[in-house]
C-alpha cells in the first residue's frame, strides 16, 4: 500500500514541475542549498537565498519553506503570501488535487492550489490525511479522529476514540473485499470500509499493527494491498560531459537535454542535471553549489547575475 502511494505521489509531482513562461518575471535559483528569486528579465537578484526548502505547488507562484512557514511568490508580479503550516507532513495529495494543511487564525485550514482556503476547520488538528481511496478525511485530534466528507463540503460524519489507524484491503468470510480504515489504540478495534461504515467492531486493547490484525484474523482475511511500481525516476547519466581545458575554463555539454546549448565554466566546477528541469553547478573543492533554470527559448541561465561571474558562466549557442 505505501508502494502505491508512494508511487501515485511521484507522479503527481513528475506532473508538477515548474514551467517558464514568457509572462514570468521571476523564478527560483538556489545557492548552497539556500533558496532566493531573481527577476528574470535583468537576471538581478530580487529575493537573496534565505529559504530552506522548495515547495512545488502551483504553476503560478513559487514556493519555499523556511521553519514552520510557508511563503509563495507570484511568478509574474512577485506578490507575497505568507502561511504557517499545520504540520511536518502538511502536504496531501488525492486523485482531485493537492492540498495544503495550513494554520488560519489558530485553527486547521486546508489551501487549495488556486491559493484559497479550501475549508476551514473548528480546531486546530495534529495531523490531515485523505485514505487514497475514499473521498473521506481523517483529521486526528487529542481525543481521537474526525472523519469528514469531501463530498459533502467537508461535513463531519464521524469522531472516532482511537490513539492510532491504517488502511488495507480486507476480505470477509463472504468474500466481500473492502478497502478499510482500521482504527485502534484504545479499548477496542473499529473496521470502516471506504464510505466510513462501522463493518466490525472487536474488543481489546492492541498498541501494534501486527497485534490488530491477530485480533482480527477470524473476522477477516488481510489481503496485500502493495503491488509491485515502477520506478518512476529515470535512469539517465545527469551529468554533462566536459571538454578541453583551456585558460582556467572547460565547455560542458549535454546533448540530450539541451541540444542547442554548451555552458562555459571554470575549470573546478561540474555540472549536472537536477530536479524539476533544473541545473546544478558545484564545486566540492572550493564547496559551492548553484541550482537554476536554462531558458531554452532566450538561452539564458536563470541565476542573478554575480553568481554566474563567480562561476564564470557563460551561455554558448551551438
Amino acid at each position: 500500500m505505501m508502494k502505491r502511494y508512494l508511487f501515485y505521489l511521484i507522479l503527481f509531482l513528475l506532473g508538477s514541475f515548474s514551467k517558464i513562461s514568457a509572462q514570468d518575471n521571476y523564478t527560483d535559483f538556489s545557492v548552497n542549498g539556500k533558496f532566493g528569486l531573481v527577476k528574470v528579465p535583468q537576471l538581478e537578484e530580487y529575493l537573496k537565498p534565505i529559504y530552506t526548502g522548495k515547495v512545488i505547488f502551483t504553476d503560478d507562484y513559487l514556493g519555499f519553506k523556511k521553519g514552520k512557514e510557508l511563503f509563495f511568490y507570484q511568478k509574474t508580479s512577485g506578490k507575497q503570501l505568507q502561511f504557517l503550516v499545520g504540520e511536518d507532513e502538511y502536504r496531501m495529495y488525492r486523485w482531485g488535487g493537492e492540498l495544503l494543511h495550513v494554520v488560519k487564525d489558530g485553527k486547521s485550514a486546508l489551501l487549495g492550489r488556486n491559493m484559497k482556503l479550501v475549508k476551514t476547520f473548528p480546531y486546530l488538528y495534529i495531523t490531515i490525511r485523505y485514505p487514497y481511496w475514499s473521498s473521506s478525511l481523517i483529521a486526528k485530534s487529542k481525543n481521537g479522529y474526525d472523519i469528514y466528507d469531501v463530498v459533502q463540503s467537508y461535513k463531519l460524519i464521524q469522531s472516532i476514540s482511537a490513539s492510532d489507524y491504517f488502511s488495507s484491503g480486507l476480505r470477509q468470510e463472504d468474500h466481500t473485499f473492502s478497502n478499510c480504515t482500521i482504527f485502534y489504540g484504545k479499548d477496542q478495534v473499529m473496521v470502516y470500509n471506504d464510505q466510513f461504515q462501522l463493518l466490525k467492531t472487536v474488543p481489546g486493547k492492541v498498541a501494534s499493527i501486527d497485534a490488530v490484525i491477530e485480533i482480527l484474523r477470524p473476522y477477516f482475511m488481510i489481503e496485500s494491498d502493495d503491488p509491485s511500481a515502477m520506478d518512476p525516476s529515470s535512469s539517465y547519466d545527469r551529468n554533462w560531459s566536459s571538454g578541453q581545458i583551456e585558460n582556467g575554463y572547460k565547455i560542458c555539454e549535454s546533448p540530450y537535454h539541451y541540444p542547442d546549448i554548451q555552458l562555459k565554466v571554470k575549470e573546478r566546477f561540474n555540472v549536472r542535471n537536477g530536479e524539476y528541469s533544473d541545473v546544478t553547478i558545484s564545486s566540492k573543492e572550493s564547496s559551492e553549489t548553484y541550482t537554476f533554470k536554462l531558458d531554452k527559448g532566450t538561452k539564458k541561465a536563470l541565476i542573478p547575475l554575480k553568481y554566474q561571474q563567480l562561476m564564470g558562466l557563460e551561455v554558448l549557442q551551438k
